[in-house]
């Protein structure tokens, strides 16, 4: 990638950087080399996001979670390339370089370990204790890193559309003049001590003391554009990234940067809607909300201003979807919080239906034909497809220019062979009914297959790989050369591996046995099987996997079974798919127990070991909803977590469709 910069700065460092990804390390580390060092600002600036590339820089202090910030805007931030100061510093300390070169002449060969390098254990000694000797260190490091930077910004030009570059020294080195944007990381000092008591196994009091030695907060606050708060959960610092990518990327680019479409993604529930405006384009996030209560006393509707990011909550009766629609449009066209200035700036919808039936294998321009399908695949998805309807008729209504798309939660799975989706019961009623395996969480699987296959460039290869959705709902499904072919969702999402509140795949004639005892309807039973079982029924308490493990902590005897249960049906259907595709090339992780819970990931891999799985327990404990690979360079088989995003993948599929 850097081939003008081989041969002075050494074949070891070159081939480093020519294989960094945007999946990088994440440990969060600051380097024991900073130190307040004043950089020379220069005054030249190209103005680079003018001419949509645009150059950011990350700082703030020590436990702000800088290096979560990060990962999140590897994710986000399309086409972008990230570089860490601290960890290029490293890089370039090493043999062949110009800075090793004067490292070792000013410090001598005595800092240099067996294998020639420097010994970073041996090198600490010598200039973390004494001030003059740090800052001979900093004279060297911190000019070269700046000069390396800047230009790599400018050999990146032509193949990103951002350069990110993470700094501790940001501000003191001097790097304002070359960022067309400063974002800096803030915390509570009291989250960013238990941040280093937990994460890096200092005690309270040397926490404390690497705070207050460095730059209050409002130091760094003063000389950025944006502050990202990282002192709550990482939903809401996605959040809060996400807004800063639509505040960065779109107003940056709105003057001919972004061409693409204006995607309304709809989710209509049966007293709900979910909705996101998305740039087909740049991927932002332009608007979003959900409207509750539809149809019932005590609606809401919940969003987030696309003017200043802001919460924001209106009470209002919904009757039905029109009603409620018409309350997203408001808000899309309100001149206080609203994302466009005319509904002609919207260019289609894209709307999620849960059950395409054998109809459909792809996403489809919705026409009379197509509503009749859904339809007729109503009595498969009894609570979904017909609320599905609701929202593709509202938007009829209110929108009869603009084209209408559906993505079907079915349709990934419609590459499944015969042999996985038929049941094994009079084939009459296949025939007659369409009694089969059809299979849910389509497109998230989809959209993590895809880009696991990025990643570990298998894309348009041979591959094998099974991605594990787990959330409230679960599904495992086996991807073979990009394509579904096997899935643990059945005919309906009861089937497969034990959820929330649903009990996976069991004996059918237990729905008889309990009907009798209990004196219950075949429904009624159904109903208990779908809301009161899986980790709920089993641990007595909760479906939230977070308080299941609570229970374990606590020794909780229940707990501990519904835990047990829940990861063993994860590692049935898993050793199963690797059977079935005679092999595995790569194992995926998302959804919120999937993005989240390390010893959930942590469990079900520790029982692969036999196949050579190896899970790096530092990085899988440090990564929660954000994107790493989470499984050791000696593991036979890379494991990932890759977060999900149905809304993205439903716009991409919208786009794609109506530009044939």
């Amino acid at each position: 990638m850097m081939p003008s910069n081989k041969g002075r700065l050494g074949k070891k460092f070159a081939e480093k950087i020519d294989h960094e990804r945007i999946i990088r390390e994440r440990t969060g580390q600051d380097s024991v080399s900073d130190a307040n060092m004043d950089g020379e600002i220069e005054s030249e600036t190209d103005n680079s996001a003018a001419k949509g590339y645009i150059v950011i820089g990350v700082t703030g202090g020590i436990g702000t979670g800088k290096s979560t910030v990060l990962s999140i805007m590897s994710e986000m931030f399309k086409n972008a390339f990230i570089i860490e100061a601290d960890k290029l510093a490293k890089e370039l300390m090493h043999s062949g370089t110009e800075v090793y070169d004067r490292i070792v002449g000013t410090f001598g060969r005595e800092i240099l370990g067996e294998d020639g390098e420097i010994d970073s254990r041996v090198f600490a000694g010598v200039v973390l204790n004494d001030k003059a000797r740090l800052e001979q260190l900093n004279s060297i490091v911190h000019p070269a890193v700046k000069d390396y930077i800047k230009r790599d910004i400018e050999d990146k030009r032509d193949r990103y559309t951002c350069y990110i570059i993470e700094a501790a020294l940001l501000i003191q080195d001097g790097y304002c003049s070359i960022c067309d944007r400063m974002v800096t990381v803030a915390a509570d000092e009291e989250v960013r001590v238990r941040r280093l008591i937990d994460g890096r196994g200092y005690k309270r009091e040397k926490a404390y003391e690497f705070i207050v030695n460095q730059p209050p907060e409002e130091y760094y606050i003063k000389s950025s554009d944006f502050v990202i708060r990282n002192d709550g959960t990482v939903d809401s610092l996605r959040d809060e990234v996400r807004e800063l990518y639509d505040k960065i990327y779109v107003k940056d680019n709105k003057d001919g940067g972004s061409k693409g479409m204006k995607v309304l993604v709809v989710n209509a529930g049966s007293t709900s809607l979910k909705y996101q405006l998305i740039d087909s384009e740049s991927e932002a996030v332009l608007a979003k909300g959900l409207c509750e209560r539809i149809g019932i006393e005590g609606g809401k509707v919940k969003y987030n201003s696309s003017k200043t990011g802001e919460k924001k909550e209106v009470s209002v009766d919904m009757p039905d979807h029109g009603v409620a629609l018409k309350q997203v449009i408001d808000i899309l066209l309100s001149p206080e919080d609203g994302a466009i200035e005319s509904l002609s700036e919207i260019d289609a919808v894209g709307h999620r239906v849960v059950h395409g039936g054998e109809y459909f294998n792809s996403t489809v321009v919705v026409d009379d034909d197509v509503i009749e399908k859904i339809n007729a695949c109503s009595d498969l998805a009894p609570l979904h497809n017909p609320a599905n309807l609701l929202g593709i008729k509202a938007c009829a209504a209110l929108m009869p220019e603009v084209p209408q798309c559906v993505t079907f939660d079915t349709a990934f799975h419609q590459t499944m062979p015969a042999v996985a989706y038929t049941y094994a019961i009079p084939y009459e009623y296949y025939e007659k009914y369409k009694i089969r395996r059809y299979g849910f969480h389509g497109t998230s699987h989809s959209f993590v297959s895809n880009r696991a296959l990025e990643i570990m460039g298998l894309k348009d290869k041979p591959s094998k790989l099974i991605v594990c959705h787990m959330g409230g709902g679960a599904s495992i499904t086996a991807v073979k050369d990009g394509k579904s072919v096997d899935t643990s969702m059945g005919l309906t999402p009861l089937e497969g591996m034990v959820m929330g509140t649903r009990s996976g795949s069991l004996d059918p004639a237990i729905v008889q046995f309990i009907a009798d005892k209990e004196k219950l309807s075949a429904d009624e039973v159904l109903t208990i099987l779908n809301k009161k079982s899986g980790l709920e029924g089993l641990s007595g308490r909760t479906s939230d996997i977070r308080d299941v493990d609570a229970g374990v902590a606590e020794g909780d005897a229940r707990s501990i079974l519904a835990y047990d249960v829940f990861c063993y049906s994860a590692v049935k259907i898993i050793g199963s798919y690797i059977a079935a595709m005679n092999g595995l090339d790569g194992l995926v992780f998302t959804a919120g127990i999937g993005e989240n819970d390390a010893t959930v990931r942590k469990t079900v891999c520790d029982s692969l070991g036999f196949m050579g799985v190896e899970i790096d327990d530092a990085v899988n404990d440090a990564t929660h909803g954000v994107e790493a690979k989470i499984s050791t360079e000696a593991s036979k088989i890379p494991v990932y977590v890759i977060p999900t995003n149905e809304e993205l993948a439903i716009a991409r599929e919208a786009a794609a469709v109506l530009a044939k």
